[in-house]
């Protein structure tokens, strides 16, 4: 249904949303060696694993029971399926 569309969208943007945020935070506070200095000086290391560490816990957490409208299939994955998508 149009709800599920709708879930899936928002979902889609919050993951996004959560791994440019993880990526800054982490490489701002972690930095480290950077990941690719000739393409994108800035870019660390430490912003890559917080970028997939936050995608992956936004991608658990929107697999909550109180989230899912009901769903029964996208809640029986479980959060570490949906986590371990999210990371990778």
């Amino acid at each position: 249904g149009v709800e599920n569309g709708l879930f899936h969208f928002l979902t889609l943007l919050l993951i996004v949303w959560a791994s440019d945020s993880f990526a800054y935070l982490f490489g701002r506070v972690i930095g480290g060696p950077k990941l690719a200095p000739e393409i994108s000086p800035k870019k660390t290391w430490a912003g890559f694993v917080g970028s997939s560490l936050g995608a992956g816990a936004i991608a658990a957490v929107m697999t909550c029971p109180w989230l899912t409208f009901g769903d029964e299939q996208r809640a029986l994955a479980g959060g570490w399926a949906y986590f371990s998508l999210g990371v990778f």
